[in-house]
């Protein structure tokens, strides 16, 4: 049978193997606490797990940091043991080559190769918009969403192939063949080239970061950039 983890605030972590449940909390494995805030695994079945402090007391040095469970044994990453930015994740994210993206309160964007390697982005060394991360999701042009911690902060998009290149303005961003989005990050607008000037409307959906559709919005034929407002999600003509 299938097997799952679920996370219970503030009670711990259960397993379902098919049959039967088990428990897992402080008490009797490696959590570090009880208030489990994120999951998820990699190809492997390797949990990858944060949890949070007992009291619910948020920062960079509080929480558990980065927590993995290969089935018998507990690892635990956190900012005195590993070059970790933060003890607080808001969310965890494993991409297609396995890689462990995490979204941290106060440390910006971690990444982790599972092994040995670290990589962190954040206000001063690259393009990401604020240091708290809430929301992680790559799509499938292997770009990276970010959502920030409040609507004033917008969000930061980085193609994934691109991520370590430093972002200055919309020329950086042109990829032939694909959509491009900037800036990064975005607070009040966001603009769009297509990768050709389109002789008929072009449809944008927008969505939530639970794949819930919000709105679908028909643009201008003939528009070599689009802008649209993330206040109201509607089009205005760009600034010549």
């Amino acid at each position: 049978g299938s097997e799952m983890c679920i996370r219970d605030r503030p009670g711990a972590l259960f397993h379902f193997d098919g049959t039967s449940w088990t428990l897992y909390n402080k008490w009797n494995s490696g959590l570090p606490y009880n208030f489990i805030a994120t999951l998820a695994f990699d190809s492997n079945n390797i949990l990858w797990v944060s949890a949070r402090h007992d009291d619910n007391i948020v920062g960079r040095e509080y929480g558990g940091g980065l927590t993995r469970f290969d089935g018998t044994t507990w690892t635990t990453y956190n900012i005195d043991n590993s070059p970790i930015p933060s003890n607080s994740l808001l969310d965890i994210h494993v991409d297609g080559n396995d890689n462990i993206w995490m979204g941290t309160i106060g440390g910006g964007l971690a990444k982790f190769d599972g092994s040995t390697a670290w990589k962190v982005y954040d206000v001063l060394n690259s393009g990401l918009g604020y240091n708290t991360v809430s929301k992680v999701l790559i799509d499938n042009a292997n770009s990276i969403w970010l959502a920030h911690s409040t609507p004033s902060n917008g969000i930061s998009v980085a193609d994934l192939s691109r991520i370590d290149e430093p972002v200055s303005d919309a020329s950086t961003l042109r990829v032939k063949g694909r959509i491009t989005v900037y800036p990064n990050p975005a607070h009040e607008y966001l603009n769009i080239i297509p990768p050709r000037i389109n002789s008929s409307p072009m449809h944008v959906s927008t969505y939530d970061l639970t794949g819930r559709l919000i709105c679908t919005r028909s643009l201008p034929a003939n528009q070599e950039e689009y802008r649209l407002s993330l206040a109201c999600l509607l089009y205005t003509s760009p600034s010549p």
